[in-house]
């Protein structure tokens, strides 16, 4: 992972507060080898993901959107809601970060150990290596049938073993010392870490419950707006105020009228405080005038009166301007001349069917019989007896009529007197009479034999308007005597007549036009109706404005009024508006509210037992890399001490010391370490725990000198080992110089390390005790910054 990670996303925080019975603000302060640790060590990579991006769950409108004011009345819940939430997220925020660096520290804190452990485990491995090559060497060197050249190889070759492992070890063991230092320093962040996570998770916790209490309490109020809103905006509706600024935009004026009168004329002219309109009814309308019936009721809700009252309006043609009336009811018709007549209100309610009288007229309708003329001629005598010129027309006229009753042809004739004269003869007058005579055609048919009666031939001619008028004898020779009746015309039937006398004279007349007849017989002609009829004129309600205006719609006072109430009606719905808006806020809110409350509940609690539990882990294999380094350390005693074991059996057995390659000149290596140690500042001596140890280092290797330098003689030039070894190396000598086995050197390193110096030589056995490993490993104890500097002047 890369480096500083954890520290980085800490200064992001800036300060994070812990959760307890005090709260203690934490400064966190970044180094650059160490990362503070802010994740959960329980979490799984499920946890991970799913804890992605927590801020993000409430959107950042959503806390804008939260209407702290409605319409200026204050509902400071909302504003207690809006910054909970802001914490919360912020609170998130940390979590977030924190959940990140714990999760980047978790990371480096493993793969430290890892570290640690995997070279603890090779050291160990190596040192058990060692072990067996020495004691091997040490078996080798007794068995029976091992050769002193065998021996020999055997033993550098254990000797290389140990030295590798010793270096191995050395590495080991300050990587150990230094990971230490990191891992307590990582342990004191993670458990920073650790406390803040809990305190920012319970923080926004608890920001969300209050704020999910206060959007509650927010809700409350709202719907107690929402409440009085609704009755006051329904209370205006019901006073007609929306009734009113919507009839402006009605194109009926009738419902325009209704709606005035109802909703302001009446209120504002005909009602006390407290009364009020019930039963409000519009019983007729016309393009002129409405009639209105409506209850007065007192606050009681007792009926105080009844009122009927007709409303007339116009409109003015160029302004558009709408005028209502009190409107006044009459009855009026008109006469047979056109008139017009106007009748009171009671003479009105007594007419039968809202008619009156005002003329009669004759119609003619049905069938005539149409009436004939002929001249005839009288010649006879009369007595002078008691003579008068009227009984000798009347003798004359009876003989005529008598005359033609017996004709065929013709049907209740009379005769009508014309002129005449009367000559004298004896005892008598001779009479010569002059007479018009009128009759009805008769039409003759002469039927054949037929089953039909008398009755059955009279109904059937009837049908197509032929009046029988033979007698039954007739009839049964097969004569059928009849007067064919004609229809009236429909110009004639459709006239009306001032009297009666000009109904017939025009069915008269309709007669000679159309049959050349001169008159009619009206005595005969039974389906002919001379009808006398009655014309009636029906009375109308007539409505009249009088007076002036009632109302007028461009005047200052209503147009005044109607603003005002749209300005109240706009109020309300803008009311209403910022509250539904609010409430869709509020439970919008509420909703991200309980979705970030369940996601902040749904992971795992960074709780003392799982970080116990981390922390135990980490230490446990700490202290397993720990065992296996004093495991090591043990095991390379003992191989060190079986590699002496075997040198002295060595020397024993071929009584010499055994031939190794050859190391630098301890002089050169004195002198090189010395120009070392003289380079090496004050400070940088101070920090080395034992810089006596170098001293004795110049004197083992002056020893080492003299042990391996086989052109030297006996004798050493520095302050020498004790007897033992000085009698080891002189027996070694001295077998090497009688029986000398060449071992070749190896490659020349290009570059020298701790592991490279105790390597070489045999002076290695007198470094064997020095310190840990020699003077290497007493200065890498220092931190191994000594050491370091050591080694880069040595390759120098």
């Amino acid at each position: 992972m890369r480096k500083g990670s954890a520290k980085a996303a800490v200064l992001g925080l800036s300060t994070i507060t812990i959760a307890g019975t005090v709260a203690i603000p934490v400064q966190v302060q970044a180094s650059d080898n160490t990362e503070s640790l802010f994740s959960d060590s329980s979490y799984t990579a499920t946890d991970v993901a799913d804890s992605q991006s927590l801020s993000e769950s409430i959107d950042d409108n959503t806390v804008e959107n939260i209407v702290e004011n409605v319409s200026g009345t204050d509902i400071p819940e909302a504003t207690e809601a809006k910054e909970s939430i802001s914490n919360a997220i912020e609170a998130t925020t940390n979590i977030e970060t924190a959940q990140q660096a714990m999760d980047d520290a978790e990371d480096e804190a493993n793969d430290i150990v890892g570290t640690i452990s995997g070279q603890a485990d090779n050291t160990k491995a190596d040192s058990e290596a060692a072990k067996t090559a020495a004691q091997n060497a040490n078996e080798a060197v007794l068995a029976p049938n091992t050769t002193k050249s065998d021996a020999v190889t055997i033993i550098a070759d254990a000797e290389k073993t140990v030295s590798d492992a010793q270096t191995n070890y050395d590495e080991a063991s300050a990587s150990y010392d230094k990971a230490m230092v990191a891992y307590e320093e990582a342990k004191e962040d993670y458990l920073t870490a650790a406390d803040a996570y809990k305190s920012n998770k319970q923080s926004a916790l608890s920001d969300l419950n209050k704020a999910d209490i206060a959007l509650t309490e927010a809700e409350e109020k709202l719907a107690k707006m929402q409440q009085e809103a609704e009755a006051a905006r329904q209370a205006l509706v019901d006073a007609g105020a929306e009734a009113l600024v919507n009839a402006d935009e009605t194109t009926d004026i009738s419902e325009y009228v209704q709606t005035i009168v109802r909703y302001y004329y009446i209120p504002n002219n005909e009602l006390s405080d407290g009364q009020q309109i019930t039963d409000f009814v519009v019983s007729s309308t016309n393009d002129d005038y409405l009639s209105i019936s409506y209850t007065i009721t007192d606050s009681d809700g007792n009926i105080l009166r009844t009122v009927n009252a007709d409303y007339g309006y116009e409109v003015d043609k160029d302004s558009g301007e709408i005028r209502i009336y009190d409107n006044k009811l009459c009855y009026e018709y008109v006469d047979s001349n056109g008139q017009t007549v106007r009748i009171t209100k009671e003479e009105a309610q007594a007419l039968d069917d809202n008619r009156i009288e005002i003329g009669r007229y004759f119609t003619a309708t049905g069938f005539y019989i149409p009436r004939y003329e002929e001249l005839a001629r009288y010649k006879g005598t009369i007595s002078y007896i008691n003579y008068s010129d009227a009984k000798a027309i009347a003798q004359g006229k009876k003989s005529i009529e008598e005359l033609y009753a017996s004709d065929l042809y013709r049907y209740n004739a009379e005769a009508s007197y014309i002129e005449g004269t009367k000559t004298p003869w004896p005892l008598t007058y001779h009479l010569d009479l002059k007479y018009n005579v009128y009759y009805d055609q008769v039409e003759v048919y002469l039927m054949p034999m037929t089953r039909v009666s008398y009755e059955g031939i009279v109904k059937e001619l009837a049908q197509s308007g032929k009046r029988v008028i033979s007698t039954p004898e007739e009839y049964r020779y097969g004569i059928v005597r009849y007067i064919q009746e004609y229809a009236i015309s429909d110009q004639v039937a459709g006239n009306e007549y001032a009297s009666y006398k000009d109904a017939v004279a025009a069915v008269t007349q309709d007669a000679k036009d159309s049959k050349d007849a001169v008159g009619i017989d009206i005595a005969n002609s039974t389906n002919l109706s001379i009808k006398e009829n009655i014309k009636y004129a029906s009375v109308e309600e007539r409505h009249i404005n009088e007076g002036n205006a009632l109302f007028e719609s461009m005047s200052n006072g209503y147009r005044s009024y109607i603003s005002s109430l749209k300005t109240k009606l706009d109020y309300y719905s803008k009311l209403m508006e910022d509250v539904n808006k609010a409430k869709e806020s509020y439970a919008s809110a509420k909703s991200e509210v309980k979705k970030l409350q369940d996601k902040i509940e749904s992971l795992d609690s960074a709780n003392d037992i799982t970080t116990a539990a981390k922390l135990a882990s980490l230490q446990a294999k700490l202290e397993k890399a720990e065992l296996n380094l004093t495991t090591a350390k043990e095991n390379l005693d003992f191989a060190n001490e079986s590699l002496a074991n075997a040198k002295t059996s060595f020397a024993k057995r071929y009584e010499t010391a055994p031939s190794v390659p050859a190391a630098p000149a301890a002089e050169n290596i004195k002198s090189t370490i010395q120009s070392v140690v003289l380079d090496l500042t004050d400070e940088e001596l101070e920090e080395t725990e034992e810089p006596e140890e170098l001293e004795d280092t110049e004197d083992q290797a002056q020893q080492i000198q003299v042990a391996n330098d086989t052109t030297a003689g006996t004798g050493n030039d520095g302050n020498g080992g004790d007897g033992e070894q000085s009698e080891l190396d002189s027996d070694a000598t001295t077998e090497l110089a009688g029986d000398a086995v060449t071992i070749p050197d190896e490659e020349t390193p290009t570059t020298i390390t701790i592991a490279g110096i105790l390597a070489r030589g045999k002076w290695f056995i007198g470094l064997a005790g020095v310190s840990t490993a020699g003077i290497g490993v007493a200065v890498l104890e220092a931190k191994h910054r000594a050491a370091m500097k050591l080694i880069d002047k040595l390759n120098q």
